[in-house]
């Protein structure tokens, strides 16, 4: 169900983040991780796992951002 192109763009967007931006974000909002269980599974700091996750989500929303304009 949705919109197979919007699924396309969003799927697009996510591989062209570096891996581990890419991971802490499927992990935190897609698997519903913690920021604590992903930095133990990374063996990094929490906040280590936040900014990852953060900067992945500004990327994402930097390549999504004129979607709903056409």
């Amino acid at each position: 169900s949705g919109d197979p192109a919007l699924r396309r763009h969003l799927l697009d967007a996510l591989q062209s983040l570096p891996p581990d931006h890419r991971e802490a974000v499927v992990l935190s909002k897609v698997e519903g991780w913690s920021f604590e269980e992903i930095a133990a599974l990374r063996g990094i700091s929490a906040g280590a796992a936040r900014l990852r996750a953060h900067r992945g989500y500004e990327k994402l929303r930097e390549l999504l951002s004129g979607l709903g304009e056409a």
